[in-house]
């Protein structure tokens, strides 16, 4: 039986090869099962030998040559997924009617690879193929690394990756797949959750802060004005006594809740509680800013000038509460602050300013959970 084989050194650890030719001898009224074999072998990094064959049915392609003859082309692709370690040899073999394949050459690409998960026999920890059939991968449709693995309740678990996002979920005895978002996380870090495993969050690559929940979809919260400038570096920790979301990458830190964002330690490593005792990690000194906010522009619409005598904070703190003012005579003109003057336990600030526009202030040098609820200003014309 003719053979015809080719030799690929690809300069690329793992790459597409589209092979293309022409099979002669082969008449029109051809059975097309089990045309052709292709065989792929190579060796690994390790120096192991390989070997992949698999059956391939070519679509036949009439040309008109010389003389009109009409003669039978075979045109077929292969992609190479192991990862060769010198030149991978493909092997083309005619098994129907002796017919000979020629080929004519080769184009090569690099093709990125593709994760698998793989899933072990129910109940054991055991990941080795056998005869049974229990231990089966699935390939991500997405390309790099898988970051990380998380249980989300009862609807499986999420496959968070360099490009991707999928979730696996129970079939029967098997696990089907559904991508959730086609790109992927911002670093390895990039991902938190509660402790009930029923809530995940992520920030993906370009900055967008996600939230999925068990059965649901993704929803994205955004944020991504302040989150686009987080780095690879990135981790999430989800502190479960405070339901709090500490993020950050060394240079950047934000604290995240439902009520909202804010600023928070750049340097946070870990979060844990052993013995009812709450433990932060961190490779160096734990540095807070002030709490501090600011109001958009009040002007009890109108242009007037007027006098704000009194503010009061709707603020739960154990700590000490400062307010200030900024105001100015002239619209786009440079704002002036007033003095900053302690809140009494009512919550209340006298403090006296005049102005066309205002623009309320309120700062905390120690804090740890912060609820401002309001701010009212008592504003006179």
């Amino acid at each position: 039986m003719p053979v015809a084989s080719i030799t690929i050194a690809a300069p690329y650890f793992s790459f597409d090869t589209y092979l293309y030719g022409y099979v002669s001898g082969m008449p029109f009224y051809r059975d097309t099962g089990s045309d052709v074999t292709i065989r792929k072998s190579g060796y690994d990094l390790a120096g192991q030998y390989w070997e992949d064959p698999f059956v391939f049915e070519p679509e036949i392609v009439f040309y008109v040559l010389q003389r009109v003859l009409p003669i039978p082309i075979l045109e077929f692709g292969t992609e190479i997924i192991a990862v060769p370690y010198v030149g991978t040899v493909v092997t083309a073999a005619a098994l129907e009617y002796g017919a000979e394949i020629v080929f004519l050459g080769a184009t090569i690409g690099p093709t990125p690879l593709h994760p698998l998960v793989r899933i072990g026999k129910i109940g054991e920890m055991y990941f080795v193929k056998d005869e049974t059939g229990e231990v089966i991968d699935r390939i991500m449709s997405w390309s790099g690394w898988i970051y990380q693995i998380k249980k989300l309740g009862n609807s499986g678990v999420i496959i968070y990756g360099q490009n991707g996002v999928t979730r696996m979920y129970p079939v029967d005895v098997k696990f089907g797949v559904q991508d959730l978002l086609l790109v992927g996380l911002m670093g390895r870090g990039a991902v938190c959750s509660k402790e009930n495993e029923r809530e995940h969050y992520f920030i993906d690559k370009t900055g967008l802060f996600w939230k999925l929940t068990e059965g649901g979809e993704p929803k994205s919260i955004d944020y991504s004005n302040h989150f686009s400038a987080l780095n690879s570096n990135v981790l999430m920790h989800y502190d479960n006594r405070q339901d709090m979301i500490y993020i950050c990458d060394g240079v950047l830190g934000f604290v995240w809740s439902e009520w909202g964002l804010g600023q928070g330690p750049n340097n946070i490593t870990g979060l844990g509680t052993k013995d009812g005792i709450d433990y932060v990690i961190s490779p160096g000194t734990i540095t807070t800013d002030p709490f501090q906010i600011t109001t958009d522009i009040l002007d009890g619409e109108t242009k007037r000038p007027k006098t704000i005598i009194q503010m009061e904070l709707g603020i739960s703190a154990v700590k000490d509460v400062y307010a200030a003012l900024d105001y100015r005579w002239n619209k786009g003109g440079a704002w002036i602050t007033s003095p900053w003057v302690k809140a009494d336990r009512a919550g209340t600030v006298n403090n006296f300013v005049s102005g066309v526009e205002f623009r309320a202030k309120v700062k905390m040098t120690e804090w740890e959970d912060v609820k401002l609820d309001y701010i009212k200003v008592d504003m006179k014309s």
